[in-house]
């Protein structure tokens, strides 16, 4: 397995910042409701970066494990070539 860099090894780190900062807003939320964390503007924007990055992430991770899925299978239908 290759190495990921730049945005790509980011991505996963934000997500999980992003999942663990919506986590502490719900549990608040739901111990003191007037305070109104779910309802306020920067509760929606990071719910809304935490969905969109997540969202990111798995189609980057998804694509990559595709790809790695279809160089296995090339490699292998080469060698399989190589030994008839």
């Amino acid at each position: 397995m290759k190495r990921r860099r730049g945005l790509g090894a980011l991505l996963p780190h934000v997500s999980v910042s992003l999942s663990l900062a919506v986590t502490v807003m719900v549990i608040l939320d739901v111990f003191n409701p007037r305070m109104g964390f779910l309802s306020s503007t920067y509760s929606r924007i990071v719910l809304l970066l935490a969905a969109v990055i997540a969202l990111v992430s798995g189609i980057r991770s998804a694509a990559l494990d595709r790809r790695e899925a279809a160089e296995e299978t090339e490699e292998k239908t080469e060698k399989e070539r190589r030994s008839e």
